[in-house]
């Protein structure tokens, strides 16, 4: 079967010309009108938006970039039609902590975490990655980077005062509902809930890493183990959501603390039109994965309006999957706080730990992803609206929320993609 581009990607590259010139325009204006200005990354949770470079059949078809980056702002420019007229772009500004493009390496990205996660390391803290975005758009390019400097970072330690230094490493990962350990086949992983709401994960293999061997070793298990599969987006499509729990002892025998670095590679989400050329695997996987991310998102979209009206009762549903019953301390700051055993571990109240998240919000630059690339900036940026009070959330809670309870844009033109019955509702209203 011959795959056909959907309707409004083949009259994005009949126009590509035009909104290339139109995004140059675009890009000028806003670097003559952004002025640098530092914000506030002091939060328990902190975004970052990153773009990745074009992939080479990307540019031999013809795809243009519709992202930039100026300062802390990513700037994504959404073609759109309008009939009898020229086509034009709408620029969405995403505001976030850390904007990163195409030309920044994953050491620039770790930079911007580094302090954190030395923190974490030496004084009993918990830094948590959190990667998330669509399929193909860099999230374990970007979680297997950060792995491999921070091991390179902390084995180049002297440890000669301490003979049993060593990374305690575990890793595994979640399909639906299903847990299996990355190390070990024959392990079960179990994540539960106890009365008072902590969350304990528990059964995996841990190997201790000393070395660089160690850690090739441990990273060559886990990437044989995880569940991956050639799509028409990525020729080897994580399947399934992957955890990577870290343990640091600090270099004095006598001490119990424990640093703790978490990674998530979440699964990356799909549309219909990228499984068009699956097979009944992959489409029931598709599913499973868009399933709970799904239900992340409702997590997320539920903690933003209890972030609008905290004297509203609002269930969140952390119980609705095994991926953000996980995460139900990193979504909800009451259980940001938290102690650590052994894998993952136990969520226990401990207002003195020094716990961070970082989720890395991973864009696709191509005008064929633009839809995919704004929806995963709005979740990330609702993300950052979760951190603020209700009085520093200047949004006007019955107009800026749209359906997902994400910000929207006000401007009216009407793309081309959209229903008939949207366009005329749209119509109406004008």
């Amino acid at each position: 079967m011959t795959y056909r581009l959907p309707l409004t990607e083949q009259r994005y590259l009949k126009s590509v010309d035009y909104f290339k010139k139109a995004i140059e325009k675009q890009d000028e204006k806003i670097k003559r009108s952004t002025s640098k200005r530092n914000l506030d990354t002091n939060h328990t949770i902190n975004v970052l938006l990153r773009t990745r470079p074009l992939q080479p059949f990307e540019i031999e078809n013809g795809h243009c970039s519709v992202i930039s980056q100026h300062g802390h702002c990513t700037y994504i420019h959404e073609p759109y039609f309008k009939v009898l007229s020229n086509p034009g772009i709408r620029s969405h500004t995403m505001e976030v902590d850390y904007a990163f493009g195409p030309e920044h390496d994953n050491m620039f990205v770790y930079d911007a975490m580094s302090e954190q996660l030395n923190e974490s390391i030496r004084n009993n803290g918990l830094t948590t990655i959190l990667a998330y975005g669509q399929t193909g758009s860099g999230k374990t390019h970007t979680i297997t980077g950060i792995l491999d400097i921070i091991f390179s970072n902390v084995l180049a330690i002297p440890t000669e005062e301490n003979e049993d230094f060593g990374i305690h490493c575990s890793s595994f990962e979640i399909f639906g509902n299903e847990l299996k350990d990355l190390l070990d086949d024959t392990s079960t992983v179990q994540i539960r809930e106890s009365s008072t709401g902590q969350v304990n994960a528990s059964g995996c293999k841990e190997v201790k890493v000393k070395s660089m061997e160690d850690y090739i070793s441990f990273k060559r298990n886990t990437e044989i183990n995880r569940r991956t599969a050639k799509t028409l987006k990525n020729d080897h499509s994580s399947r399934s959501h992957a955890v990577y729990n870290l343990r640091f002892h600090p270099n004095q025998t006598t001490s119990t603390n424990t640093g703790v670095i978490m990674l998530i590679d979440l699964a990356g989400s799909e549309r219909n039109a990228d499984s068009i050329k699956h097979d009944t695997q992959l489409l029931k996987e598709s599913r499973v994965t868009n399933t709970s991310l799904m239900i992340l998102k409702d997590c997320l979209r539920k903690k933003y309006e209890k972030t609008l009206y905290p004297n509203k009762h609002i269930h969140i549903p952390y119980r609705s999957s095994k991926l953000t019953l996980l995460l139900k301390g990193l979504i909800d700051s009451r259980y940001n706080h938290c102690k650590l055993n052994r894998i993952v571990g136990t969520f226990d109240p401990e207002p003195d730990r020094l716990t961070r998240t970082y989720m890395i919000a991973t864009l696709s630059p191509s005008i064929m992803d633009v839809s995919h690339s704004l929806n995963t900036a709005r979740y990330a940026t609702t993300v950052i609206a979760t951190n603020k009070s209700p009085a520093k959330n200047n949004v006007n809670k019955k107009k800026d929320i749209d359906s997902d309870g994400l910000f929207q844009n006000k401007k009216e033109e009407i793309p081309l993609d959209i229903s008939e019955e949207d366009r005329k509702n749209i119509l109406t209203k004008q």
